[in-house]
């Protein structure tokens, strides 16, 4: 038969025992509390730190960003109405300031940001236009330098202009390079009415490296040019380049004679001084046949005073002056001429076509002769070196104005010297009967 065990009440052996649970579980609650609020003080810190770092490290900012080019919108409009903006006064960029987050801005590009002005609405004079300024959505735009453009809106008009072809380089030897033919000679030139008019010609430029001995064609590019050779800008051309024919000339010195026509007063010695020779360029093939160049004949009649002129070379085809000169530069020179006297008897001259038993009377006992020339030549000069004569022909009983003749002597006639001849007035009359 067992026996009746007795068990321990475990209050009984340890009376403090429930209470020491309590205090247990109280001091896990205390851990949690202090736990939960050792997360919830790391939060707030972290979100203070991430507030910090936001406003003291990725602050506002303001940047600038300098040569925004503009866009000029609805210029097509203008030219529907025969306007245009001058080139000359246009804008080309503005500096434009953005405000926003530091990180945000150092993304932003300058290609980012468009700059617009609309001229739809100008008219013919000047027009302030404003720049309207668009960049992405994280930034503000905070100023914009100019805000307004100032616009000079003109006539657009079109002029033709000559094509001008210059060699750039120094051809070797006795060479040049030389353009043959032009096509087109004349191009077309569009824009505002003071740049067109501005331009001069159309530049095109050859560099001597590219030419041959053989004749070739080049395309070259145009270049609008004013009267000291700048580039016209804000015109527009017809068509861009120009087929230039060039060739390498051989070139050459030859003398230059200068041919005269007319004649000058006897009392001024008249010349034209001019250079002894020439340069010439043409094909190798032509070169050796050019000996000398001869001038259209110079006009002197009634030059009285220096002049400068142009002598107008006679050259062969083919052949030209170098550096595509037309023209040599002369001077017509003028002195006065010293002069000698010879004194004749009016019956002394000769009379030439006398009607039979008609005499010729004089008024003038006797007849003066002037000749010019130079102080050398005058004292070899004597009297009887000249013959004076009448043409009694078409006289009548009435007194006319005859002019002489002169004749003279074969020295004379070697001698650089002139003379006018001299007037009579004269009559013609029946002889007397004897």
């Amino acid at each position: 038969m067992m026996e009746n065990q007795i068990v321990p009440d475990p209050s009984a052996q340890n009376p403090n025992g429930g209470e020491g649970k309590n205090r247990q579980k109280e001091q896990e609650a205390q851990e949690r509390r202090r736990k939960y609020l050792s997360i919830f003080i790391s939060v707030v810190i972290a979100i203070g730190l991430w507030f910090f770092v936001i406003n003291d490290e990725n602050p506002t900012i303001r940047m600038t960003y300098s040569d925004i080019e503009i866009d000029y919108l609805n210029e097509d409009l203008l030219q529907e109405e025969g306007l245009v903006v001058a080139d000359s006064d246009m804008p080309v960029t503005v500096k434009v300031v953005l405000q926003g987050r530091r990180t945000d801005l150092l993304a932003i590009k300058s290609s980012d940001i468009t700059a617009t002005a609309d001229v739809s609405q100008c008219t013919k004079g000047d027009n302030y236009v404003d720049v309207e300024v668009h960049t992405p959505s994280s930034a503000t735009v905070a100023s914009v330098k100019p805000a307004q453009v100032r616009l000079t809106i003109e006539s657009l008009i079109s002029r033709e202009r000559d094509v001008n072809v210059v060699f750039n380089g120094t051809a070797s030897g006795d060479t040049e390079a030389v353009c043959k033919r032009i096509s087109p000679e004349k191009i077309t030139v569009t824009g505002a009415s003071s740049a067109v008019s501005s331009v001069e010609n159309l530049r095109a430029v050859v560099n001597v490296s590219e030419v041959e001995a053989e004749e070739q064609t080049l395309e070259v590019r145009l270049t609008p040019v004013d009267e000291s050779g700048n580039e016209v800008t804000g015109v527009s051309l017809s068509q861009t380049t120009a087929d230039v024919t060039v060739q390498l000339y051989a070139t050459k010195t030859v003398p230059l004679t200068v041919e005269t026509a007319g004649t000058a007063d006897p009392k001024l010695d008249v010349s034209v001084e001019a250079p002894e020779s020439v340069e010439i360029s043409c094909s190798e093939d032509q070169i050796d046949q050019i000996e000398e160049v001869t001038t259209e004949p110079v006009d002197i009649t009634g030059v009285t005073e220096r002049t400068e002129i142009s002598l107008n070379p006679l050259l062969p085809d083919g052949v030209r002056l170098t550096s595509g000169k037309k023209t040599v530069s002369a001077v017509i020179t003028v002195r006065k001429r010293p002069s000698k006297t010879f004194e004749y008897e009016a019956e002394d001259l000769q009379k030439l076509n006398l009607a039979e038993g008609m005499t010729a009377d004089i008024s003038d006992k006797s007849v003066t002769l002037t000749v010019y020339g130079k102080d050398e030549d005058l004292e070899t000069l004597e009297a009887s070196d000249f013959t004076l004569q009448l043409d009694c022909s078409g006289i009548g009983e009435e007194d006319a104005q005859a002019e002489l003749t002169v004749l003279l002597s074969e020295k004379a006639a070697d001698l650089d010297i002139s003379l006018k001849a001299p007037e009579v007035t004269v009559r013609l009359t029946e002889e007397e009967a004897s």
